[in-house]
């Protein structure tokens, strides 16, 4: 595993002994009786990082191996390994869920931790697709209780996206209604630097843009005025406007109205002419022409 050439040879070795309990049992554990050298150490190596995914493959059948093997990625700090997640990936992939759970378990436990690094956001991301039953619900519910908190961190607003996207779609419409509530939880999220990229992700990632367009209506001019002139928020709307113009061309017309109507001061804001470029590119050009006279 420390050379390129040896992880050829241990990578045909593996492949040649798949099924023969005794010669893959004396790998892996010739492996995992490295003591002074760290099995994820030196990952960022590709050919060390493949040796790793062909002894979890190999040991995948074996009970006793597959707890050995995610004992000693747990010890080693797995979930905050910079390529952690690919390793997980692996393990939830070839390995049977009875041997792997206690990872997601650990995940929930140390969440709050997680949420706070890249690596960490990236593995929940893997141990949340992986997770089932009373460890899938403990994901979801902890989704809907800290929604806005995870939705504008720097690093769990990424956790965040993932779930809009891939999440059943009943856990997809409660984060929408949690995150979206009244209409003043999307302007919330949207003038955060990174919440605004979770309220893009509720349109653009969740299959129900329609609902979002409808909370941007429900908005008093005031609320609309500070989302068109933020710095952040002004690419919420007009990539709204841009991403909805087709399939809900009647909501989007009469957002358009209304921000159009709003005072000058507003639509000629530094910030706001995005937002009034794609308007301007979505009324017919007679209107255009005689807006502009």
């Amino acid at each position: 595993m420390d050379s390129r050439e040896g992880h050829e040879v241990l990578v045909a070795l593996l492949r040649a002994c798949a099924g023969r309990h005794a010669e893959v049992h004396a790998l892996v554990h010739a492996a995992l009786g490295r003591q002074r050298h760290a099995l994820l150490r030196l990952t960022n190596h590709g050919y060390w990082e493949t040796c790793l995914k062909e002894l979890m493959t190999a040991a995948a059948p074996y009970h006793n191996l597959c707890a050995a093997l995610v004992h000693r990625f747990l010890s080693e700090g797995v979930m905050e390994h910079a390529n952690g997640d690919q390793l997980l990936r692996h393990c939830f992939a070839t390995m049977p869920y009875q041997h792997t759970m206690v990872l997601v378990e650990h995940a929930l436990i140390n969440m709050g931790d997680m949420l706070e690094s890249v690596s960490g956001s990236k593995c929940l991301v893997e141990c949340y697709a992986a997770a089932r039953g009373e460890q899938l619900r403990a994901f979801q519910e902890t989704l809907l209780t800290h929604a806005h908190i995870i939705a504008m961190g720097e690093h769990s607003n990424y956790f965040m996206q993932h779930a809009l996207e891939h999440g059943d779609v009943e856990t997809r419409r409660r984060l929408l209604d949690r995150l979206l509530g009244d209409g003043g939880g999307l302007v919330e999220l949207a003038l955060d630097c990174y919440g605004s990229y979770v309220a893009e992700a509720c349109f653009q990632r969740t299959g129900m843009p329609c609902r979002v367009l409808a909370a941007l209506l429900r908005l008093h001019d005031t609320q609309l005025a500070w989302l068109v002139r933020g710095k952040y928020s002004n690419y919420v709307v007009h990539k709204l406007l841009d991403f909805c113009k087709h399939t809900f061309p009647v909501e989007t017309m009469n957002l358009a109205w209304r921000i159009e109507a709003l005072p000058r001061h507003v639509t000629d804001d530094m910030y706001a002419r995005k937002v009034m470029r794609v308007i301007k590119n979505l009324f017919p050009p007679r209107y255009n022409r005689m807006y502009h006279a």
